[in-house]
């Protein structure tokens, strides 16, 4: 009792920390959203930021360097910079170009159209005071601290604003650079840790000196960082299962050495469990490293910001792992091997990097303590669900339970599926193939989306999937299932707002004897006698609520009503797709057909003889235009007649 109390308390903390970030979103700078046609025309190759930082005048100076491929036509290059920042000259191809400010956006005029396919060079020269982060990392910008000794401790936290917050650049996730060169001129004798692997440092014999890094991979615009501090360096090595070695570091200040020397072994530990299930390290052609912040933490690609709570750095919860640690350390798989494309999708960072934590917690201990520590997430539904199928900004997008409800989505998933299935589709989500698995030139990192996740978990399963993620990923709300005892019977049932075919099996243990009951077209019944039973024992169900309800009766579990029975179609209005489902009841031909306004038939979703059962079928609305279709589902003597609105 003393140990889960333990856990209690610090999962508190957690808990604590995640719901700060969902309120904090108040400032008017944000990622993402609908990108402009002038953005949507190129594509980033290459980015080489080179900045003079001066703590003590909270400043930056220097230049962002860009390589950009043209995917269109285009006249002016738009990219982003907060409007604290002053642009003091730009270039394109070397030549001085005229620019417009537009809010936080740089429109920059080409001399001549840039055609596609055509590679183009700017320089963007600028200096300023970027944007104060008051409480990283919920707020963006920069982070300009002191030490207890009133040394310099600076950081950057910009996942929300974007990092634009300190640097040009195309503040979108669906385009990360190749690769990046970072320089960073420091007073002496401060340190700066940076992503990717150090080329070097430079003395220019002038109190400051240079550091040179450079990212071997792709990268996402916000996990771009520096860290300044009279850093403490610890060093180790990690082989890892491609038999690669790569350089582990720890920068730290001193102070905290002891602490972090105790810390360290659980990096390796960590990431053997991380290779275990995802596959391997992504960056290990650069390094591994972690930088001692002044705040909590954020997932920097190589060199991820490790902070302090409660005047502590080190944070263990009572199983004996930090999972500050260990969940920023997830998203060097889930967030930066795989990056959502839109910020709609961001549960796919952060959902899979929380239950990561559930996982490690059951490789460390057991089945019985990952329940528990699944049992202290919230899953409090929200107002809105925690994907979209509309593109978001980051502040909209984590305006949801992404965290908590993500992760609970992908518990229940594991339930479905089983765990050979389940582990299998989290390992090939990272890595498609071995080949894949073994380059680490950075080939494997890719922009993903759900229906990428959705498609994946269908081929492997061999099961449709859509009612599963309509409900628990593009709903705000939770099924509730009803029960009723009757006739030595035990009658079960799927209530739902939108989702009517949601066929979740339950699981049902009678007198200690678990049973899978299964729940085709929602609903499901199983012999009990006058044997004692518990519903979802396990608690693999993410539910509202699991509630008696007296009036179920046998016919409607069984659903012999009628011989062709019309599920609600959803979603509509529909953006993308449209999910029917039907029960026919009876050995017969059926057919369903999709008509536009005028009458004239568009498309023939299903015209066979099917056997009795419950049905689903897809019809795609991506070559259709916005308006309003008919659809019709129909045997020799039953018809029914369903509309559609098309939003584009």
């Amino acid at each position: 009792m003393k140990l889960k109390l333990n856990i209690l308390i610090k999962i508190g903390i957690y808990v604590t920390i995640l719901s700060g970030f969902t309120v904090a979103q108040v400032n008017p700078y944000d990622s993402g959203g609908e990108l402009i046609q002038e953005q949507a025309a190129y594509d980033i190759i290459f980015y080489d930021l080179d900045l003079q930082i001066e703590p003590s005048k909270m400043s930056v100076s220097g230049v962002l360097s860009a390589e950009i491929t043209i995917l269109d036509t285009l006249s002016w290059l738009v990219m982003d910079l907060d409007t604290k920042l002053t642009i003091d000259s730009i270039k394109v191809g070397g030549t001085k170009q005229g620019f417009e400010r537009r809010s936080s956006r740089l429109w920059i005029k080409l001399a001549t159209t840039a055609n596609t396919n055509d590679r183009i060079s700017a320089s963007i020269y600028y200096h300023g005071n970027p944007r104060v982060a008051v409480t990283p990392p919920w707020d963006g910008g920069i982070n300009w601290s002191l030490t207890d000794n009133g040394e310099y401790w600076t950081g950057v936290s910009c996942e929300g604003e974007g990092a634009d917050v300190w640097w040009p650049c195309k503040d979108h996730p669906s385009d990360e650079a190749d690769s990046m060169a970072l320089h960073f001129t420091v007073p002496k004798p401060y340190y700066c840790a940076s992503n990717g692997k150090l080329e070097n440092i430079v003395d220019n014999f002038d109190g400051t000196h240079t550091f040179n890094w450079k990212v071997s991979t792709p990268i996402n615009n916000y996990n771009v960082t520096m860290n300044i501090a009279q850093y403490s360096e610890l060093t180790d090595q990690y082989q890892s299962i491609t038999g690669d070695v790569f350089d582990l570091y720890f920068w730290v200040l001193p102070e905290f050495k002891s602490d972090a020397e105790a810390l360290f072994p659980e990096i390796s530990r960590q990431l053997e469990f991380f290779e275990k299930y995802f596959g391997p390290y992504p960056f290990r052609a650069d390094k591994m490293g972690y930088a001692h912040t002044a705040y909590a933490g954020m997932e920097h690609q190589t060199v991820i910001s490790y902070g302090e709570y409660y005047g502590s750095i080190f944070q263990k919860n009572g199983l004996g792992f930090d999972f500050i640690l260990l969940h920023e350390t997830a998203h060097e798989w889930w967030g930066n091997l795989i990056t959502a494309e839109d910020w709609k999708d961001a549960w796919i960072h952060e959902g899979f990097a929380t239950y990561a934590e559930a996982m490690y917690v059951e490789y460390l201990h057991d089945i019985e303590l990952y329940h528990f520590y699944v049992s202290t997430w919230n899953k409090e539904e929200g107002s809105i669900p925690i994907a979209s199928r509309n593109t978001l900004t980051m502040n909209e997008a984590f305006q949801a339970n992404i965290y908590h409800k993500g992760a609970l989505v992908l518990h229940t998933l594991r339930y479905l599926l089983g765990d050979e299935i389940f582990y299998d589709l989290l390992r090939k989500m990272c890595y498609p193939n071995s080949t894949m698995e073994n380059d680490a030139s950075g080939a494997a990192c890719r922009l993903v989306s759900t229906d990428d996740f959705i498609n994946l978990a269908e081929q492997l399963s061999g099961k449709e999937l859509d009612w599963y993620f309509d409900q628990y990923v593009y709903s705000s709300e939770l099924p509730t299932l009803k029960y009723r005892t009757k006739d030595e019977a035990l009658l079960l049932k799927w209530e739902t707002k939108n989702i009517p075919n949601f066929e979740l099996p339950v699981t049902v243990v009678i007198n200690g004897t678990p049973h899978k009951v299964d729940m085709s077209g929602g609903r499901g019944t199983i012999e009990i006698g006058s044997a004692e039973f518990v519903i979802d024992p396990d608690k693999w169900l993410l539910v509202n609520d699991i509630v008696r309800d007296r009036t179920l009766e046998v016919q409607e579990i069984e659903s012999i009503n009628s011989e062709l029975t019309l599920y609600e179609s959803y979603p509509n209005p529909v953006y993308d797709h449209v999910n029917f489902h039907f029960g026919n009841n009876k050995s017969q031909h059926i057919s369903l057909k999709i008509y536009d306004i005028t009458g004239r038939l568009i498309g023939t979703i299903v015209s066979d003889h099917l056997a009795p059962g419950n049905y689903n079928y897809k019809w795609n609305s991506n070559n259709y235009s916005s308006g309003m279709y008919f659809f019709n589902l129909s045997t020799k003597n039953t018809s029914h007649l369903g509309k559609l609105i098309v939003i584009k």
